[in-house]
């Protein structure tokens, strides 16, 4: 008593009952996670992190857009070419801009917007001519701006409009303003009522061209889908348009929405940065500018085809980040590198995947990048935790155990400090027990020397076998092996992994026959019983000397399972339970209902068969004795007699059969047989 009683404060002192270690770990974790999630939330909410977002945005940008456009805009080009062509100096007479409208007019477009400024008057008869093709056309947009106005004490925004003539000659008017975030990328959609975009569609519209969504469905809030880099959209040069028949296709302009305005690839260089050119997150990608009429055209695309990219609530953001550090824990306690790393890799995939998910398919912009913080943090503090917590572990269980355990086993208790509690804990295993028939024979005809080798390489065999698939070998009774499945580590495919490393076992233990028969040795076979149920399974033994094992009823019944194989001449047994537990589709046939000794209640007996088909007969003619349709059972049992695999268990049910025609089974019988041997 005096040993077990030190012992247990030795434990005590240095935490190593696994429990309470696990459940401090698990709150520790927690809190980390909370103090972690807390900050890196903060963080997210600041100036920087959007701009860090921003990057994020700007990357699924260029990673969903398609490159191409497929919708009724050309764009007119204002650039280098044009100016060569027409030899003026900007800006151009308005006289040319009204020859322009007469030629789309002519085209057929369905709107012709200019994001250009006639704000000032110029030559009054290229006013007056321009503003006769403005209400010729009857379709044409001009750009508004907006300018802030100061005064004494404060400042004022302002509208710009064009000049009175072109708005009564019928030119519709819109805000073509565009506004960059704080990095100067662009990335949002003007959301006023009278902006240049709406003008446009409204105008198309006008036109007679269907349009699903006229609700105008964007918010305020709404972010550009871009489709693609500066040029994606077709452009034409302004000379070309201004004289289609000779440098363009026919019917280019027919029922197109036609932009007019600035076109020149410009570098993103600061000196050289011109007003109507913007930065859009291809400028990561490309290092040029887009011309504002293209962005205009993107404006459009978006509200003709109803996409537009909408933001995260914060609240999801904070969704996102508590499920990522949830899951993140679940992997990380207890630690372990390799599975630990997998969980965060896992993760921050898993987030990425998420937020481009979102983006590419729904168009939803779900920020991940404060979730891989917190995730990243986690991994870290719990990485540094746990080397820690198992440097003081590792020192700890040394110190307690070194004198009187084997090192083997001290450097299981290491890796698995939580096996340490004598006497064990209840778990739901499976349970195998084997045994060599024949052996005894073998064994009093050969040396001894030989009949270690024979039981060495038996022992070697099997043993490979069972840790192949995660099972437990407890221990080694004379020619006999116990062993079970999940413990110390719980195994959910438990049952299958003993099912089949029985089969295994049984194919290995056929090479080794044919050994012995070479070797002029017959009749060594091996009997397999498996069971699943709950058992105590843990360190049995004295505070000196323990062995990781198992005992309980679960135990015994896996042993009586193997024994009574003999009676069906059947090479495995496993019980209903086990049966019950089986997750692979495995082919079995139904052996029996019994009782065996020592038990009050009957269990369902099973053996796994390669032929599906005879295991089929079989369960048939086993479920149609246990229905009392004896005679039909009776000519299925011959049947199968024949049948090297079946004739141990035909053999038996022939003989009950038999007993039956002179004492019948009472009415209320179950279908089961007391057995009275082991």
């Amino acid at each position: 008593m005096k040993t077990t009683a030190r012992s247990t404060r030795q434990k005590s002192r240095y935490g190593i009952k696994g429990e309470p270690v696990m459940s401090k770990q698990a709150v520790n974790a927690i809190i980390s996670a909370l103090a972690i999630g807390g900050v890196v939330f903060y963080l997210f909410r600041m100036p920087f992190w959007q701009r860090v977002e921003s990057i994020g945005f700007d990357a699924l940008t260029i990673l969903a857009a398609p490159g191409r456009v497929d919708l009724p805009i050309v764009i007119v080009g204002i650039d280098e070419p044009s100016f060569g062509n027409l030899q003026e100096q900007w800006p151009w007479s308005r006289a040319i801009h009204a020859r322009l409208i007469d030629a789309l007019d002519k085209g057929g477009a369905s709107v012709i917007a200019f994001d250009i400024l006639f704000t000032e008057t110029s030559e009054t008869e290229a006013d007056q001519a321009l503003a006769r093709a403005i209400k010729q056309a009857g379709n044409v947009v001009l750009a508004g701006d907006l300018a802030i106005q100061e005064r004494d004490q404060y400042e004022m925004l302002i509208r710009v409009e064009p000049l009175e003539l072109f708005i009564e000659a019928g030119g519709l008017t819109g805000i073509a303003s565009i506004t960059p975030d704080t990095d100067l990328v662009v990335r949002r959609i003007p959301g006023f009522d009278d902006a240049f975009w709406r003008g446009v569609i409204g105008t198309h519209i006008r036109s007679g061209h269907q349009w699903s969504h006229q609700s105008n469905p964007l918010s305020e809030n709404a972010r550009i889908k871009y489709l693609g880099p500066d040029h994606t959209f077709k452009y034409v040069s302004y000379y070309q348009a201004l004289d289609p028949e000779n440098h363009l296709p026919e019917g280019i302009f027919k029922d197109k929405i036609v932009l007019v305005g600035f076109d020149a690839k410009v570098s993103a260089q600061p000196e050289i940065q011109r007003a109507d050119t913007f930065a859009t997150p291809f400028i990561r990608q490309t290092g040029l500018l887009t011309p504002a009429a293209e962005i205009q055209a993107t404006f459009i695309a978006n509200a003709l085809i109803n996409r537009h990219v909408r933001m995260s609530p914060e609240r999801y953001t904070l969704l996102l980040m508590g499920l990522a550090l949830a899951v993140l824990l679940t992997g990380t306690v207890p630690w372990h590198p390799i599975r630990s790393s997998m969980v965060l890799f896992l993760v921050i995939t898993g987030l990425a995947s998420v937020s481009t998910v979102c983006f590419m398919y729904y168009d939803f912009f779900l920020p991940a990048g404060a979730a891989m913080v917190a995730s990243a943090l986690l991994y870290v503090n719990r990485g540094g935790t746990a080397f820690i917590h198992e440097r003081r572990q590792r020192i700890a269980i040394r110190k307690a155990f070194q004198h009187y355990v084997p090192h083997q086993v001290v450097e299981q208790m290491i890796r698995h400090p939580e096996l340490l509690k004598l006497g064990g804990n209840r778990r739901n295993i499976t349970l195998m027990f084997t045994d060599l028939e024949g052996f005894t024979a073998i064994s009093e005809t050969l040396q001894p020397e030989k009949v270690g080798v024979l039981l060495n390489r038996y022992f070697t065999e099997m043993t490979r076998i069972i840790l192949d698939y995660q099972g437990t070998v407890d221990k080694f009774i004379g020619d006999a092996i116990m062993a079970f499945w999940g413990a110390p580590l719980d195994d959910p495919d438990q049952a299958d992994h003993a099912v089949i490393a029985a089969i295994r076992m049984q194919k290995a233990m056929a090479h080794i026959r044919e050994k012995l028969i070479i070797d002029g040795f017959q009749g060594l076979n091996m009997r397999i019983g498996i069971h699943s149920g709950e058992a105590i399974v843990g360190n049995m033994g004295s505070e000196q000397r323990f062995d990781y094992s198992a005992i309980g009823d679960s135990v015994n019944l896996a042993s009586r399972l193997e024994g009574i194989n003999k009676i069906y001449g059947t090479r495995i047994l496993l019980s209903s339970s086990t049966k019950r537990l089986l997750k692979k589709d495995m082919s079995m046939a139904a052996v029996d209902r019994v009782v065996v000794k020592g038990k009050i209640r009957s269990i369902d007996i099973y053996t796994p068969l390669e032929n599906k088909e005879l295991g089929d007969r079989i369960t048939l003619a086993v479920k149609t004795f246990q229905d009392m349709g004896f005679q039909r059972a009776e000519h299925l049992w011959k049947q199968l007699y024949a049948h090297p695999e079946a004739a141990g268990i035909a053999h038996v049910y022939l003989e009950r059969l038999k007993a039956f025609q002179v004492r019948p089974p009472d009415p209320g019988w179950d279908g089961s047989t007391v057995l009275t041997i082991k």
